[in-house]
């Protein structure tokens, strides 16, 4: 596995059971990404609104390929 970095548009986001989320980012460097991002939707967390759709941000993942992911970080 490893990490890669890019600046990222979010394009539209899945619910994925009851927190946790399918994001679907265009990169700069890895073209159209799917990521899930973990526990995203709980009422909780301070991150949430990051994975808005038209959302400019600088994404982390970790993934086996870049174009499929298993988790996701963001920073707008």
């Amino acid at each position: 596995m490893a990490l890669y970095r890019s600046d990222a548009f979010v394009l539209r986001t899945y619910k994925l059971g009851e927190a946790d989320q399918i994001i679907v980012f265009l990169t700069e460097d890895y073209g159209k990404v799917r990521a899930v991002a973990r526990r995203s939707r709980s009422a909780k967390r301070q991150t949430a609104s990051y994975y808005q759709p038209m959302t400019l941000l600088h994404a982390i993942f970790l993934a086996a390929r870049p174009r499929t992911c298993t988790a996701s970080t963001a920073w707008i």
